[in-house]
């Protein structure tokens, strides 16, 4: 979304040094699992019902993106709620393996490496 609204403002998305444009459209998060880290870092907190009301009366919280260029094109767009979201699936799918204990925290850096590349290839093909 944010590359399309570059575009639509004729920035240069290839250009790492090009100042983007405020993108003016506000998504709303209402917090709904065990890892509602995005919710409280917009909110404050982790309570669906102040969530619901923030979003119903347009309070906003500007986030940073950062854009990755790789041979002077643009390869994605990132930020801290991306971020947050890459935690929260991996915190997901560690649950799946709950019954080995703690020993599943310390796992992921080897799962880490051994999906790097697929992680990569999802990130390129935005």
């Amino acid at each position: 979304m944010l590359r399309l609204y570059q575009r639509k403002e004729n920035i240069d998305v290839n250009d790492p040094n090009a100042k983007l444009h405020v993108c003016k459209v506000p998504i709303g998060i209402i917090p709904a699992g065990s890892g509602d880290y995005v919710a409280k870092y917009l909110h404050g907190n982790r309570d669906v019902i102040t969530a619901t009301i923030k979003i119903i009366l347009g309070n906003t919280v500007q986030t940073n993106v950062a854009s990755l260029h790789e041979g002077g094109k643009l390869v994605t767009y990132s930020g801290l709620l991306l971020g947050f979201n890459l935690f929260g699936e991996m915190m997901r799918d560690l649950e799946k393996f709950r019954n080995l204990g703690q020993i599943r925290f310390n796992g992921i850096l080897i799962l880490l490496i051994f999906i790097f590349i697929e992680i990569k290839n999802e990130f390129y093909n935005i």
